[in-house]
């Protein structure tokens, strides 16, 4: 089989077939979990082409393996459909 994460480091998804575009299988590791990084105590604010964020990993936390994530295709839109326990959250993601 081929897998697939929509979201990188979530749980993956099994195809049985996938389309290849120019970034490589469609809809593999398109979005990432990151979470803003403090200001540190010499700055005032941060600065044109400073780091803000990094992104997180199974390593650093590994309930993200809980998470599944899907990419649903309607007529007008795609929408991202993140499930962990029985909660789950939609977020639209454009054509």
């Amino acid at each position: 089989g081929i897998f697939v994460h929509p979201v990188k480091s979530l749980r993956s998804i099994s195809l049985q077939e996938s389309t290849l575009d120019r970034k490589g299988l469609q809809d593999d590791r398109r979005f990432m979990v990151v979470y803003e990084l403090p200001l540190p105590v010499y700055r005032t604010k941060w600065e044109k082409g400073d780091t803000t964020h990094r992104f997180l990993t199974q390593r650093q936390c590994p309930s993200l393996a809980t998470i599944s994530a899907t990419i649903e295709v309607n007529t007008t839109t795609r929408v991202l459909v993140l499930e962990q326990k029985g909660k789950k959250l939609e977020i639209p993601i454009g054509k």
